[in-house]
């Protein structure tokens, strides 16, 4: 295995020094024509449909990618591609793209030689007709700037701020996902709409393919600047209070037969499983704070009451043990120090059954008395 991986390295290695042999020699000034016909100009051409017909695909491609597509399916060489990419990218006919920003082909040869694996993204240089884009301002203005219109110099100004606010949308939205895939959490299927639509309009970066889908889809757009709103809200506000809702009613259960006995009581433990169970329980938040908090002192009440009940039942049945234990000692003429010991051990007990908190702090105490009890009396008793 780890001769494989050896392997694999030195290819990579040796791979990334002929891609840097080959990054060097590229020029990143304006080609140099000449009159007449030019073999290097019709392969420039060339090239460059066939990386237009790759972001007709996707949108987008991929230097490294689009360069192993048109090597292996026409045969021409590596620099020459790579050459008449950056030389397309100098007249803006296509353009560079790293780290979501446009760049010149100076900068992107520095970073390739700096960073060979760094992935540079090629993207179309297309607009979109002056009356789609004066709507889409218009769209923007309506839903993201309502107080004080924005204007845009360009198509490209324009499609980066709706880059920048359906990315954070997508991020924002995008972390509350895990979350909302547990039991009784609400807007898994909205958020799971929001992700997808927000995905297949991010998916293509290039100004005219964003624009474009941000235009074709505007009532989406519209809706989900809604539900991301609501959304937003609840799992950045809410989202600890919804938490211990669902635990304090797991709780809350364990009581039911003590709570059924108080309709008030009970009814308000009703009304907070139906809003858990809402598929939109949003608006129901206010009212199930003061439903909660109704339903847990009386449940406090509820745990209390069964604290000191099992409270009186251990310590009834700790102090027959050390009257048993007494009389043992007496009919065996016990050591003084092994009965003082033992009996000290049940009184700190006794001590400690009465501070516990909870039921569940007095079961490892009580468990704890009867068998040191056992030890003593097998110890006694023949």
């Amino acid at each position: 295995m780890k001769y494989l991986l050896d392997c694999k390295n030195k290819i990579r290695y040796l791979f990334n020094m002929l891609k840097m042999q080959h990054i060097k020699s590229i020029k990143t000034g304006h080609r140099q024509l000449t009159f007449g016909f030019d073999d290097s100009l019709q392969e420039g051409k060339f090239v460059l449909s066939c990386v237009k017909e790759q972001i007709e695909n996707c949108g987008h491609t991929v230097l490294d990618e689009v360069v192993t597509h048109i090597k292996l399916k026409h045969g021409i060489d590596e620099i020459s591609i790579i050459q008449n990419i950056f030389w397309s990218a100098r007249e803006l006919k296509i353009h560079l793209r790293a780290d979501s920003k446009n760049i010149t082909p100076a900068t992107a040869k520095r970073i390739l030689l700096n960073f060979p694996d760094k992935k540079i993204k090629i993207i179309a240089n297309k607009s979109v007709p002056d009356l789609i884009f004066q709507e889409m301002v218009c769209f923007y203005n309506k839903l993201f700037s309502p107080n004080k219109s924005v204007e845009f110099d360009s198509q490209y100004e324009l499609s980066r701020s709706l880059l920048k606010i359906l990315g954070k949308w997508e991020s924002e939205i995008g972390s509350h996902h895990a979350l909302s895939k547990k039991k009784f959490y609400p807007g898994d299927r909205t958020i799971d709409k929001c992700l997808m639509i927000l995905s297949q309009i991010l998916d293509r970066q290039d100004s005219y393919s964003l624009i474009f889908a941000c235009y074709e889809n505007q009532d989406k757009i519209m809706a989900m600047a809604e539900d991301a709103k609501i959304l937003l809200k609840f799992y950045s506000n809410h989202a600890r209070f919804w938490e211990l809702l669902i635990k304090s009613i797991a709780k809350f259960n364990i009581n039911l037969r003590e709570i059924k006995q108080n309709p008030q009581i009970f009814s308000s433990f009703n009304t907070l499983t139906r809003i858990i169970a809402l598929p939109e329980p949003y608006n129901k938040i206010t009212k199930a704070k003061k439903k909660l908090k109704t339903v847990q002192e009386y449940n406090n009440f509820i745990e209390q009451e069964k604290l000191l009940e099992h409270q009186r039942k251990t310590i009834f049945e700790l102090d027959l043990m050390i009257e048993k234990l007494n009389t043992l000692f007496k009919k065996n003429n016990t050591d003084p120090d092994f009965r003082n010991t033992h009996l000290y051990a049940l009184r700190t007990a006794k001590i400690k059954l009465k501070n516990a908190r909870s039921i569940q702090k007095v079961e490892p105490i009580f468990a704890n008395v009867k068998d040191l009890y056992d030890d003593i009396v097998d110890e006694l008793v023949p």
